[in-house]
């Protein structure tokens, strides 16, 4: 059981990861941002980072 928890964990965070890139792809090509809005997605565009990240040491 533990010994696929890596495969298990890198299934999951990965491919969230990429899906938050999409989103925020789309969201980018159909809405119209404000400065302080795009300040504000620069930031939390470390969440999805961090989490690919984590996916991919997983593996």
């Amino acid at each position: 059981m533990m010994a696929e928890l890596p495969l298990a964990l890198f299934t999951t965070l990965a491919p969230v990861g990429a899906g938050a890139f999409i989103a925020l792809a789309v969201a980018f090509f159909t809405t119209k941002f404000s400065d302080e809005q795009l300040k504000k997605i620069d930031r939390m565009t470390t969440i999805p980072v961090v989490v690919l990240v984590a996916g991919f040491i997983c593996a």
